[in-house]
């Protein structure tokens, strides 16, 4: 009788820690479902918008295997943060990606740029070198210290201070160029296969993103870096000038413009094209959700637009729309190819995602996202040249077209 007492103790032990296990894991479950339907929304775990949705019990089978035989302690956040890293990557897109909560504040502080901050002058326009992971210079601007200092436009920047410039630190560095007025900087630069140290003062820079520079024969030469913040104010009073001083035709540089605001270069065109689509807004079913539409007011006047490899998204769309207007001809190398446009949401924790939602087309012709826009005449330039009047063969073939020593439109 002791025996078989024991035995039915043993039994009932057994299926308490049976229905343990069992509760644990609902829980877990629960938890884990509950944590993935606040980060990534209902419609995503019900699988409305691809069908068969997220495979949670395979992914909770996984999770409770691990949980009860990893031998190691589990970061729970860095496996969050790697599951929605993992899955923006498979959606295939380069401009779909999760941040974290520090990024996203990285983002917004950037977005802040109608105030002067304390920086050398290399400004937004730089992109990750694939061959280095540094840092390379698309546009550096006038009278700030990266100029005085001999930064140049295709320079890759490979260490700020003594932080060597990796694809892992990359943003880190970015944010490292940046730092307090009357502060000394020193990057070493990569040029030509060399590198070269550059050290430079940093001061109260406000960012412009728009530059006139008169040229002979009644030419004005306006230099685009961006289309945020006051870019459209600042690009139509550059106009205003423009004709103030007598321009009779019109030379505009998006070269190196990553892009910008939606709103700001709606302004922009709206300013420059006659009455008139200005850009559709597609969605994933094709269909045109909004256009914006063009007064009556225009410029009438010769225009050339300068292209190249760097000019990207609503540089495009400044192109592309003259292009489709008959209002300019295009010279350099073929644009970035990019004409898709992307929603941040931001999430409860502070982290977000950055997601591609929409197409945004020309007024009448194709999308070009990645095609880019050809160049009515190409001139193969390096980048570099653009700060070297003297070099820029670019410009030079455009001001040729403009004056009439060459035939254009």
């Amino acid at each position: 009788m002791v025996m078989k007492n024991r035995k039915l103790s043993l039994t009932a032990v057994l299926l308490i820690v049976f229905f343990a296990c069992l509760v644990t894991f609902m829980t877990t479950f629960v938890l884990l479902r509950s944590s993935y339907e606040a980060k990534l929304g209902d419609d995503i775990v019900s699988g409305e918008q691809s069908g068969s949705g997220i495979d949670f019990d395979k992914l909770l089978e996984v999770d409770a295997y691990v949980r009860a035989n990893f031998i190691g302690t589990i970061d729970y956040e860095l496996a969050m943060q790697y599951m929605l890293d993992g899955y923006m990557y498979a959606l295939g897109d380069k401009y779909s990606v999760y941040h974290t909560a520090e990024e996203m504040q990285e983002l917004m502080n950037e977005s802040n740029d109608d105030t002067p901050t304390d920086e050398i002058g290399n400004d937004v326009p730089t992109v990750e070198d694939d061959a280095t992971g540094g840092i390379r210079i698309l546009n550096v601007m006038h009278d700030s210290p990266a100029m005085e200092a001999g930064l140049q436009v295709g320079d890759v920047i490979v260490k700020v201070d003594d932080l060597e410039v990796t694809a892992d630190n990359y943003n880190t560095a970015v944010n490292n160029v940046v730092g307090e007025a009357g502060t000394e900087l020193t990057v070493t630069i990569l040029r030509d296969g060399e590198t070269t140290e550059l050290t430079m003062t940093r001061r109260l820079v406000r960012s412009e993103a728009v530059f006139l520079e008169m040229q002979e024969n009644n030419t004005a030469l306006i230099r685009i870096y961006e289309f945020t913040g006051n870019a459209a104010e600042d690009f139509i009073a550059a106009m205003e000038e423009a004709k103030s001083a007598g321009a009779e035709r019109y030379v505009f540089d998006v070269r190196n413009n990553p892009g910008g605001d939606l709103g700001v270069i709606v302004s922009i065109l709206d300013y420059l094209l006659p009455e008139g689509p200005i850009v559709r807004i597609v969605d994933a079913s094709g269909e045109v959700v909004h256009t914006y539409t063009s007064d009556e007011s225009d410029v009438v006047a010769p225009m050339v637009v300068l292209i190249n490899e760097n000019t990207a998204s609503a540089a495009e769309l400044f192109t592309s729309a003259l292009l489709d207007y008959d209002k300019c001809v295009t010279v350099g190398q073929t644009t970035y190819g990019k004409g898709v446009m992307q929603n941040i949401i931001t999430l409860p924790d502070g982290s977000g995602i950055r997601l591609t939602t929409h197409y945004y087309n020309p007024p009448y012709s194709e999308n070009y996202n990645g095609i880019g826009i050809p160049a009515d005449y190409e001139v193969q330039m390096d980048a570099s040249a653009i700060a070297d009047p003297a070099l820029d063969t670019q410009l030079q073939k455009a001001l040729s077209l403009l004056t009439g020593e060459e035939s254009g439109n």
